[in-house]
């Protein structure tokens, strides 16, 4: 009879030690180390203070765009042309070329939309009161937002003449005229910045009417160059017979900038597409340097 005792008494000796705990291995401590990575850390936070987060917090700034600007308009002698862009946040501003009252077109539509706020929210007047058959809600968004002229006359006249020109004046337009519906650039740009400012409506109503001044029934202007990814665009356009004009307020994360161009040509010929052409490479210009630092 075979016995295993021997063997499994040596297979007992042999091998106990596959049970025994692994043995802790203690890392060696090496402070001058961590002191080097330490410092590295502190570096590359004063670094970044220093150098780095002012070139990642500068905003574009309204005044690198005059160049680009005035070259533009001595392109086009044979034309008036009117520019004021206005940098909200900072008040800065550049003002180019023709810069007393055009023939306003459709821009002053704004100015009427506002005056109606007003009266609004003064109690004067309801948006469900209604003018030739239609609510004045519908008056307001068919005249931003389809240019309508029927709803702006319709708005105007009641009104007058009067009240309109004192309205303007009380909030800082010193340009607007009724008869011949004339303003300048500088003041349709004073207009859009105290819009978008909330300081002609309530932010509701402020809403509402920058709602209107967005996807509308020609945004083949400002629009065209600046309502890219990363520009948010509201603008109202005007045109009439020679008087071609847009002022929009460009939207971006770092800056709100308000720019109005006013156009006509001096030979009082039909010349749209040129029109067009001075107010893509005018906002061209202007998007170039409101895109640095984005």
């Amino acid at each position: 009879m075979v016995s295993y005792k021997r063997d499994e008494e040596f297979v007992s000796r042999r091998y106990s030690g596959w049970n025994r705990p692994t043995p802790v291995r203690t890392k060696k401590k090496r402070p001058f180390l961590k002191f080097i990575l330490f410092l590295l850390f502190v570096f590359s936070i004063i670094y970044g203070y220093i150098f780095l987060l002012p070139v990642l917090m500068q905003k574009p700034s309204v005044e690198k765009t005059k160049a680009g600007i005035t070259e533009v308009i001595h392109s086009y002698p044979d034309y008036d042309i009117g520019v004021s862009l206005l940098d909200v946040d900072s008040g800065n501003k550049v003002l180019e070329g023709k810069q007393s009252a055009f023939t306003a077109a459709s821009t002053t539509k704004v100015l009427t939309a506002a005056l109606t706020m007003h009266e609004v929210e003064s109690g004067r007047l309801s948006l469900g009161k209604e003018i030739n058959g239609y609510p004045i809600s519908w008056h307001l968004e068919q005249m931003i937002n389809q240019s309508n002229d029927d709803s702006w006359k319709a708005l105007n006249y009641k009104f007058g003449k009067n009240k309109m020109e004192q309205y303007a004046k009380s909030i800082g337009l010193t340009s607007y005229k009724y008869d011949g519906n004339k303003i300048s650039a500088d003041d349709m740009t004073t207009l859009l910045a105290k819009l978008y400012k909330n300081e002609l409506m309530n932010e509701k109503n402020t809403k509402t009417i920058l709602g209107y001044m967005v996807n509308t029934n020609d945004d083949s202007f400002i629009p065209a160059i600046a309502d890219t990814q990363d520009i948010k665009v509201y603008h109202k356009y005007g045109w009439y017979e020679n008087n071609i004009h847009d002022a929009a307020i460009l939207v971006t994360y770092k800056s709100t900038w308000v720019l109005s161009i006013y156009t006509h040509p001096k030979d009082d010929g039909s010349h749209s597409s040129t029109s067009r052409d001075i107010i893509h490479k005018i906002t061209q210009a202007t998007v170039n340097q409101l895109h640095q630092n984005q």
